[in-house]
């Protein structure tokens, strides 16, 4: 029962929780589980998350429980290059996404009706064509 709360096996839990929230949560925007949910889509995003880190939260102190300490060592150093290259990922797709936003041009479109009322108005973001 001790060896539950030990360091490694709180670092254990840790890691296994933000793994693998984000994992759910990844999987979650991936298969469009919140797609046309509105405000509601952040909620569906996030208890995707949440019940994902649920569950290997338990398998964590199953692990912790009936294997030896080096196995616990191990599975964070593996957990750790994981979330790592989680993290690199994230980064590398925000930083993408903010140079597509600032290379775009945006272009309003206003439609009016036979008494010269706009009735729609709708942007269009093109991406800026690169000279070479």
């Amino acid at each position: 029962m001790r060896k539950l709360i030990k360091p490694t096996s709180l670092l254990l839990y840790l890691l296994t929780m933000m793994v693998f929230f984000s994992l759910g949560s990844w999987y979650a925007v991936a298969t469009d589980a919140a797609k046309g949910q509105m405000l509601a889509g952040g909620a569906i995003v996030l208890f995707h998350g949440v019940v994902v880190a649920f569950f290997a939260f338990f398998a964590a102190l199953f692990l912790v429980y009936n294997s030896p300490h080096k196995t616990v060592v191990i599975a964070n150093q593996i957990l750790a290059v994981v979330l790592v290259v989680l993290i690199v990922i994230f980064v590398l797709k925000r930083s993408t996404r903010e140079r597509d936003k600032s290379n775009s041009v945006k272009i309003e479109i206003n439609h009016s009706n036979q008494f010269g009322l706009i009735k729609n108005e709708s942007t269009l973001l093109l991406p800026e064509l690169q000279s070479g």
